[in-house]
């Protein structure tokens, strides 16, 4: 069993998080943080204190979770890598912009298939 001690600072996966960003997974950070804990949940999960505007539930897996050492590099909820331009924010959920279609240029339909035997 991992415990993890209260104020301890943790690296959060982002395996899980749908909202994190848009694109392409590949090219997201694995662990974002650090964050305190705010308590353990029975033997498998952690409470931790995040910010309000990620709008996601504060208590994980202790798989999702690993000890934040101090030394190595981390992604921050609001850090943008500096070789990259500025994107859109980070954290989309509940912040997506709306755009109104003035029309349907073209379209297609997709015929779908059995597979042969041969």
């Amino acid at each position: 069993d991992v415990v993890f001690s209260e104020g301890q600072m943790v690296l959060l996966s982002t395996k899980n998080l749908r909202s994190f960003a848009e694109g392409s997974r590949k090219l997201l950070p694995r662990w974002i943080g650090p964050y305190p804990v705010e308590r353990m949940v029975g033997n498998a999960a952690v409470k931790l204190v995040l910010p309000a505007d990620m709008n996601i539930h504060p208590t994980f897996h202790v798989s999702l979770i690993r000890p934040y050492r101090g030394t190595e590099p981390v992604a921050n909820a609001n850090d943008t890598p500096t070789a990259v331009e500025p994107g859109p924010e980070t954290w989309i959920a509940g912040k997506q912009k709306e755009y109104d279609v003035e029309r349907v240029l073209d379209y297609r339909t997709r015929r779908v298939g059995k597979h042969r035997r041969k």
